[in-house]
């Protein structure tokens, strides 16, 4: 790092260069960049201004940082920034051991992983459990490139379940890079899993992939269900037409085992741009629900625009596609009851359904939306063929008498700028007041309680010159 002695360390140092290379050629790669041991725990640690890269590559497990060494004392304040990692077990068949970012171990807390670059990396990006409160990533991006045991596809960003509290995902662009290998099944950005509490997913952007939440896993931790969910102000961009179900932006687990008293309990998702180019096969697809107990919580999903063509191709020949589905399996013991779906917009440019909800929720509440005019909807009905006019679905769920269809007009829908053109007329006026679900729109800008807009952007008219 400091070769020439002279006391600077790079960045700030242009005689010196701070790298760590696994390549030890022949086609052979070290595991690990840094892995710490489990005695004495690092605390304090901080990792800033270098390069990793060229990692992993091994049947074991491997990748760039292993911080998190498990029991004894808790390990609290790691900060992870200015890093550039390149090539961590790039092109590897996914396995859980291949990690960029281990998160097994802990007890920890007070862990931040700001401004970095990870790209070209496999498999997962953080993955792992232990208990643990208080983390952020921020501002890195993340481009993936991995393949599956069988073939192209399985590469992931977040995916972290048990004991963990206190999450901020925000301000990343996250990059599932698919043009360079293809991929044949879905990439995650962030999975929500089983156990883990208090999540701010916002301001990023998620390019052909979503955030997942899956609050079950059978034979693994169970202790609690998802709760404090919120996913707020986020990019969702699908260009990717190779997926077998067709892009999905946001999607909730249920489970029907019986160890699973509650699953998912409170989440909200507000004020995010969904924007396809290839067909949505959904847009927010909830199937929540428990096997061993009704659920108490309540999913909102407010102000939210979701644009694009709600039909997609498979293999198996064309398909249509939702804007917002609640569809748990029909064995599940107890579905998820209480439903808020306000201000959202759903602007469709080819055949498809707005909403599908297939049981009839005892707490679902729906108002100051505007749906697609040629959109289907659906409600209470398994038969995929009996499909609901608006009328008709205004009448069958006692909801939504505040609502309308219309066809916003945004500022550039083509290049996926979902903000509304202020002389468009098609659903000036639509909207209820959603101030005690979120106070601010896309953009931070404060929302009016007393002229309420529908979509992820609210902007409120300037004020009549006296």
């Amino acid at each position: 790092w400091d070769k020439d002695g002279d006391g600077k360390y790079p960045p700030y140092d242009k005689d010196d260069v701070a790298v760590l290379d696994g390549d030890l050629g022949g086609g052979k790669h070290l595991p690990w960049a840094i892995r710490c041991s489990n005695k004495p725990k690092p605390g304090y640690l901080e990792i800033a201004h270098l390069t990793i890269r060229n990692y992993g590559y091994r049947p074991q497990d491997c990748g760039a940082l292993s911080l998190f060494p498990s029991g004894g004392e808790r390990q609290t304040h790691v900060y992870v920034h200015d890093v550039e990692l390149h090539r961590i077990n790039k092109a590897q068949a996914s396995q859980s051991s291949r990690i960029v970012f281990s998160w097994w171990g802990g007890p920890r807390s007070h862990v931040a992983f700001v401004n970095n670059l990870v790209d070209e990396y496999g498999s997962y990006f953080c993955r792992g459990t232990g208990r643990g409160k208080r983390f952020r990533f921020a501002n890195n991006t993340l481009r993936m490139y991995g393949v599956g045991k069988g073939g192209p596809g399985l590469v992931t960003g977040w995916k972290i379940w048990g004991f963990n509290s206190g999450f901020e995902i925000l301000d990343n662009v996250l990059n599932a890079n698919v043009a360079a290998y293809r991929p044949n099944s879905r990439v995650a950005g962030v999975g929500i899993c089983q156990g883990t509490q208090d999540w701010t997913v916002r301001g990023n952007v998620l390019i052909d992939m979503g955030v997942t939440l899956q609050p079950h896993a059978k034979g693994y931790y169970q202790g609690r269900p998802l709760d404090k969910i919120l996913i707020d102000r986020n990019v969702f961009q699908s260009t990717y037409s190779g997926w077998n179900w067709g892009p999905l932006a946001i999607k909730i687990g249920g489970s029907e085992g019986a160890d699973a008293n509650e699953t998912v309990k409170n989440a909200t998702i507000t004020n995010n741009f969904m924007y396809t180019t290839v067909g949505w096969g959904c847009g927010i697809s909830s199937r929540a629900g428990n096997g061993g107990g009704p659920p108490t919580g309540t999913i909102r999903i407010a102000g939210n625009t979701i644009y694009g063509p709600l039909a997609y191709k498979t293999m198996y020949g064309n398909r249509l596609g939702t804007g917002i589905r609640i569809t748990p399996k029909a064995s599940l013991p107890h579905k998820q009851n209480k439903y808020v779906i306000k201000n959202n917009i759903i602007a469709n440019v080819g055949g498809g359904r707005n909403v599908e909800v297939s049981y009839a929720p005892t707490g679902f509440v729906a108002g100051g939306n505007v749906y697609d005019p040629q959109g289907e909807f659906r409600w209470n009905e398994t038969n995929s063929r009996n499909v609901l006019t608006f009328a008709q679905w205004e009448a069958a769920t006692g909801q939504d008498a505040d609502s309308r269809t219309g066809v916003p007009k945004f500022i550039d829908a083509a290049k996926g700028d979902l903000h509304l053109d202020p002389k468009g007329t098609g659903i000036r006026g639509a909207g209820v007041d959603i101030t005690k679900i979120t106070k601010v729109d896309f953009d931070g800008q404060p929302r009016s309680a007393s002229n309420p807009v529908a979509g992820a952007d609210a902007p409120q008219p300037r004020p009549k010159r006296r």
